[in-house]
């Protein structure tokens, strides 16, 4: 989602942006300027060491508040924006789908598979 608290910080508060933010805090500092200067969009957020080595993690923005439902309009612009970058590949969960409240099955996956090449894979979790 899009939204700054008063301490300037993202609001991460729930799902995939909740663990990225507990995981690393400098996250929601980051991120709120990034927010408050390009916007709601897909964003590089730097390399981080998970397991396994380091992965470069991004941005991909499903709401538009975090008390919203996932928005599918974004969830297609979030795609399209995220396939200018050049990676090699790009491991993600369903977007929307947790606590977004969206159906993989119905929704998401139609529009993932239309706006997504084959450097996606999308995990089932």
């Amino acid at each position: 989602n899009a939204i700054v608290n008063r301490q300037g910080l993202a609001v991460m508060g729930r799902g995939v942006a909740l663990q990225a933010a507990t995981r690393w805090p400098h996250l929601r500092r980051y991120f709120a300027v990034r927010l408050l200067s390009e916007g709601s969009h897909v964003h590089s957020l730097g390399s981080f060491n998970v397991p396994g080595g380091y992965w470069n993690l991004y941005s991909f923005p499903v709401k538009h508040h975090w008390r919203d439902r996932a928005d599918l309009d974004l969830i297609a612009r979030s795609c399209q924006e995220i396939m200018s970058w050049q990676e090699d590949m790009f491991a993600m969960v369903r977007p929307g789908c947790g606590n977004g409240g969206l159906d993989w099955e119905s929704q998401v996956k139609p529009i993932c598979e239309e706006l997504l090449d084959d450097r996606f894979v999308v995990l089932n979790r």
